[in-house]
């Protein structure tokens, strides 16, 4: 058994190629998404600007400073006046003369001021959804800006070098870019998504990952039906299914070619991962060589469903010939000459004690004498113990994976608990080569006519 649960960076590539699809839609998505918000939700934000010069005289006696650095002194005072154009003392008197209905502090919010630098110019930005009313606030502020000045300062003022005018395209919001950013977001956020739930994943998926975690021969692969697989009796001859137990029925044949297997046990680690419709289909295929007989045993005693798959009552079985209450020929059910079943009978109590019993060893002993296989249903291998009672009487153990279902984990699990027992190899169920995010399964073309 192998331990190593990586995945290369070639497969996380073709995982992405596969499901490109999804990314580009949910990219798609979110596109239109943000391209809709912004464009019904998000109000416009218009922005109007202008700028200003300071004027670098002022009162010599008050300001205590040489005029042979006038440029630098002007600067200071700009980066000063700039904190009083966003004053409450300033802003108030702007909302007054426009008469807006807003706090000062509210307004400095949405002003900007900002020195250009190594220059005695001030720019001022005001953000506003009416674009009339931005550039009004822009024009204003100036006007009382310089009132101000002249008040505190006693400087000659400032001057307007461009007046703000009415814009004519909003700053925000940034619909193409927001749609841009929105998309890439999808994109990387699938992308994640997708990579992730891979990674995380540690169910059996395809062959390459039984080959990768277990040294198990594969002995086929029974492709995913739309609904639950069926009888291969009642299936047309031209099924793919009857290809693909004929393959099966093969590679169990072959598999310990210099030792006969008569008996040969079918488990799961879990229930619903198909074992039972499996041995009945595989057991079916072996009937049909030449000069074959074949007994399948339903020996699953907790959960029977070999009757149940072919609506049989399960009224007689191999609990009744174990208890004493009825013979092996009255507890069999006939397919075929060439095919029997022996449902499991009544339910006992204690099934574990009854399979461990001399009575079952004995009893198989006996079968083996009228058939040429017999193909034992037993309960799942990572639930309870049966079967690895049963595997005393086998000759070998078929092990039932299902596709996306069965976790690598507790299959390892479920395998230590049966060591000492001869595994004739793996049959991967549920199986959509179509479905499958990695690999290149171009072997199962042939299944789906491709």
């Amino acid at each position: 058994m192998k331990d190593t649960m990586t995945i290369s960076l070639r497969e996380l590539f073709t995982i992405i190629k596969r499901k490109l699809w999804i990314i580009v839609l949910v990219g798609i998505i979110f596109g239109l998404i943000t391209a809709g918000v912004n464009q019904f939700l998000l109000k416009p934000v218009y922005e109007a600007n202008t700028t200003i010069i300071t004027n670098k005289e002022v009162d010599e006696e008050k300001v205590q400073m040489s005029t042979s650095d006038d440029f630098t002194f002007s600067q200071r005072m700009a980066i000063t006046y700039s904190k009083i154009i966003t004053s409450d003392t300033v802003l108030n008197q702007v909302i007054d003369n426009l008469n807006l209905k807003m706090k000062a502090k509210k307004l400095a919010k949405y002003i900007d001021v900002e020195n250009i630098q190594d220059t005695q110019i001030i720019k001022i930005s005001v953000r506003n959804g009416n674009p009339k009313t931005a550039a009004k606030i822009c024009n204003e502020i100036p006007i009382v800006f310089e009132k101000e000045v002249k008040r505190i300062t006693k400087a000659s003022g400032v001057e307007v070098i461009d007046k703000a005018t009415v814009p004519t395209k909003h700053i925000r919001p940034r619909k193409t870019v927001n749609t841009i950013i929105a998309t890439l977001i999808g994109i990387i956020l699938a992308i994640t998504v997708i990579l992730l739930r891979e990674i995380l994943d540690k169910t059996i998926k395809t062959t390459k990952d039984i080959e990768k975690y277990f040294d198990f021969n594969i002995l086929g692969v029974v492709s995913k039906q739309k609904e639950k697989l069926m009888y291969v009796k009642d299936l047309d001859r031209k099924n793919l299914v009857q290809e693909e137990f004929i393959k099966i029925r093969t590679n169990i044949q072959y598999a310990n070619i210099d030792n006969e297997m008569k008996v040969i046990l079918f488990t799961s680690t879990h229930k619903d991962e198909g074992k039972s419709i499996l041995s009945l289909n595989t057991a079916y295929k072996f009937s049909e060589l030449e000069e074959t007989k074949v007994l399948l045993i339903d020996c699953d005693l907790r959960n029977p469903t070999i009757n149940k798959i072919l609506n049989k009552p399960n009224q007689k079985g191999v609990m009744d010939i174990l208890l004493g209450k009825k013979d092996i020929k009255n507890s069999i059910e006939k397919v075929n000459d060439k095919f029997d079943i022996l449902f499991t009978g009544k339910i006992p109590q204690n099934p574990t004690e009854i399979l461990a019993s001399k009575k079952m060893k004995n009893l198989i002993d006996y079968l083996k004498n009228d058939y040429d296989y017999i193909f034992i249903d037993t309960p799942p291998a990572g639930v309870v113990s049966d079967c690895s009672i049963l595997s005393r009487y086998s000759d070998g153990l078929v092990y039932i994976m299902a596709s996306k279902e069965s976790e690598i984990d507790y299959i390892k699990d479920s395998i230590k608990g049966l060591q000492g027992i001869k595994i004739i190899g793996c049959i991967l169920n549920k199986f959509d080569a179509k479905s499958v995010s990695y690999y290149n399964y171009s072997n199962y073309s042939y299944y789906y006519g491709e």
